[in-house]
């Protein structure tokens, strides 16, 4: 993977991080309607056209329960340690 991909990979990850906690918040606090069912469905469907993998992967963090969205949480942040291992390595080669 270049630098450029995986600085890529890494920015993406900051906000698939971000969509998994607010999930899991919802899920913990259900009272939390800061972000609505609706307004994750509309956003969906407004990306399925031009970032259809993107999309996909939003679908299913809306569809998780508590227990998967901690766990994809704790292997974001391990996929991020390592991207950036990886981006540092090849910045200084």
């Amino acid at each position: 993977m270049s630098l450029e991909d995986t600085v890529r990979v890494l920015v993406l990850s900051e906000g698939l991080e971000w969509i998994l906690k607010v999930r899991a918040l919802r899920l913990v606090n259900t009272r939390e309607k800061a972000i609505t069912d609706e307004m994750v469905e509309e956003r969906i469907k407004e990306l399925k056209p031009h970032h259809p993998v993107f999309a996909a992967i939003l679908e299913k963090v809306h569809e998780m329960n508590l227990k998967e969205a901690v766990n994809a949480l704790v292997v974001i942040e391990g996929l991020r340690w390592l991207l950036k291992i990886h981006a540092a390595r090849l910045a200084t080669s």
